[in-house]
């Protein structure tokens, strides 16, 4: 969604989403009670509703970029990503008589979500006046694991996205984020603990992307545990058939990307003060801003 936000900030609706996200980033940091569950749902859906308003106010441009018939399916899929936000609160109960318990969130993810992030990926040409490139059309086929990111597809990741968290099923397993007797939260995979490390009750598995050789890439969110300084670092896991394997941590402190998957190459662009971080991920080696990140001690997402 932070293609559609960007296009038009004078909206009304952008405004309130933006309220709306400062309001929850204030008050609820750390914070996983039901009010900050339902606070944090509220915000997708203020970001969705801000980008309809969007939507509309480039109706024409869309349509003789794609068609009517691709606008009009393409506020249908965030008409439908808003009923997806509602079910997701927790029940009226919950919200009046335990507000501040902390619960556990059933994250799942949105069924239509490939073809909504190929929908979003064709709006900045649409917007220039330019055709949809065929890719991206093509793109927006129905896929029966919206969780996962075929090879030439772009979208956008969101730490904060109600729907992050949710179960992802791998070739190493099915990895969660759980929470534990403790307490405390972590990824499992196939319910055993990933990491024990410092930061490890911080992380949250965002997305799959598939890689040669039977491997694939998960990206990993790491939200907490650094002060309101810095929001979210990111990391991916590499899996296989015989497990998983952390890459560095990266990123600027932005709980957000864009990114593009090209093969076996995925680059994101993570906003930072004054432009953006170009981070590349081969599949082996992180790569941000030209410069490799090798793995240490200060940014190893297991200790």
């Amino acid at each position: 969604m932070l293609l559609l936000a960007a296009l038009l900030p004078a909206c009304s609706k952008v405004f309130d989403f933006q309220r709306q996200r400062a309001e929850f980033r204030q008050e609820c940091f750390g914070d996983h009670s039901v009010r900050c569950r339902v606070m944090m749902v509220d915000v997708g859906i203020a970001e969705l509703e801000a980008g309809i308003e969007v939507l509309e106010q480039f109706e024409d441009k869309i349509v003789a970029c794609r068609s009517q018939a691709a606008f009009d399916e393409g506020v249908e899929l965030m008409r439908e990503k808003i009923e997806h936000y509602e079910d997701m609160k927790p029940n009226r109960f919950m919200r009046i008589f335990m507000s501040g318990t902390e619960v556990e969130f059933e994250q799942t993810p949105f069924k239509r979500q490939r073809e909504f992030d190929a929908f979003e990926a064709s709006l900045p040409a649409c917007r220039n006046g330019a055709p949809a490139k065929a890719e991206d059309v093509a793109a927006a086929a129905p896929s029966p694991v919206p969780v996962q990111s075929a090879p030439g597809v772009q979208g956008t990741i969101d730490a904060n996205a109600p729907e992050a968290g949710a179960v992802l099923n791998t070739v190493a397993g099915a990895l969660a984020k759980t929470v534990l007797d403790n307490g405390n939260t972590a990824i499992t995979l196939d319910g055993r603990v990933l990491f024990s490390g410092e930061d490890a009750t911080w992380q949250t598995p965002l997305r799959v992307f598939t890689l040669s050789g039977d491997r694939e890439a998960i990206l990993v969110g790491s939200s907490g545990g650094r002060g309101n300084s810095c929001e979210t670092l990111f990391f991916f896991l590499v899996a296989g058939r015989d497990g998983i394997t952390p890459s560095p941590t990266f990123g600027t402190c932005a709980p957000s990307a864009a990114f593009v998957q090209s093969g076996d190459r995925i680059a994101l662009s993570i906003p930072k003060m004054g432009g953006h971080s170009e981070v590349v991920f081969d599949g082996g080696t992180v790569t941000a801003d030209g410069a490799v990140v090798t793995l240490g001690a200060d940014n190893d997402p297991s200790k």
